[in-house]
């Protein structure tokens, strides 16, 4: 064969290897997700939400996990999933996964659903960053709005962390501010009353303390924890008779 023919042949065999390998490319992005059946993805979704929800509600975590890191494969974004995952790994003390999945909730949630952020913050709080709870508790209420259905006791939290952290920082303006603004907005309710009362008495506001002891006994006149705290604080005020009074209320209450 002639060289010339060699040569030829040679050429001819590159031209065919490289329209085959056109021929063996693999399909863009478009020609796949072309093939896939979208509705069918969409529909095993939500299959496997609406088990994880079932499941948590027969209580049964390990299922729950199980459906819901199955959602993660198929949809890492699932707001639901990282958000049902964080809370179950924060019930079992796993903080650090907890967080993670968490924040992960919060960043692909919309602002308008405020459960993410307040597991955030519940979970801030567990830790001792406060603060940080702040200001989670006030962005997933400014993002939910006036109709959220918790709105009331959402800030109730929110406020009655504020006022620890005023204890805390042994700030007696900004406990009487955050106290006072409490009682109003939470006229009648007693755990409030009873933080409220307790945090006055221990900054040394004892006038306030007795006000507020004193509208927790109305509310519960046969409780002889309520009635022993307010004997406390008449005795800090140095009225002797009124504290005997409340000491002995307590007592017969007691019984």
């Amino acid at each position: 064969m002639s060289l010339s023919c060699k040569k030829m042949i040679s050429v001819l065999s590159c031209v065919l290897f490289f329209c085959i390998s056109m021929s063996l490319t693999p399909a863009s992005a478009q020609d796949i997700l072309a093939d896939v059946d979208v509705g069918a993805a969409a529909a095993q979704l939500e299959k496997l939400k609406r088990s994880g929800r079932s499941a948590l509600k027969q209580g049964d975590v390990a299922a729950a996990i199980k459906f819901y890191e199955d959602v993660l494969l198929l949809d890492p974004k699932s707001g639901e999933a990282l958000y049902q995952l964080a809370v179950i790994n924060f019930r079992k003390g796993n903080h650090v996964r907890g967080f993670d999945l968490i924040q992960r909730a919060v960043a692909v949630t919309p602002a308008q659903n405020p459960l993410p952020r307040l597991a955030l913050a519940k979970a801030l709080t567990e830790i001792g960053k406060g603060e940080e709870a702040v200001q989670e508790y006030e962005r997933a209420l400014a993002g939910a709005g006036p109709s959220f259905r918790y709105a009331k006791q959402t800030s109730l939290e929110m406020d009655l962390l504020r006022l620890r952290l005023a204890l805390e920082n042994r700030d007696r303006d900004r406990i009487l501010e955050i106290g006072r603004a409490l009682m109003i907005d939470h006229e009648g309710n007693r755990t409030m009353l009873e933080v409220v009362a307790t945090t006055y008495a221990r900054s040394g506001l004892f006038d306030e303390a007795r006000l507020a002891y004193e509208r927790l006994l109305q509310q519960t006149p046969n409780n002889p924890a309520v009635a022993f705290y307010l004997a406390g604080v008449y005795e800090a005020l140095r009225q002797p008779k009124k504290a005997i009074k409340y000491y002995e209320q307590a007592i017969a209450n007691a019984d």
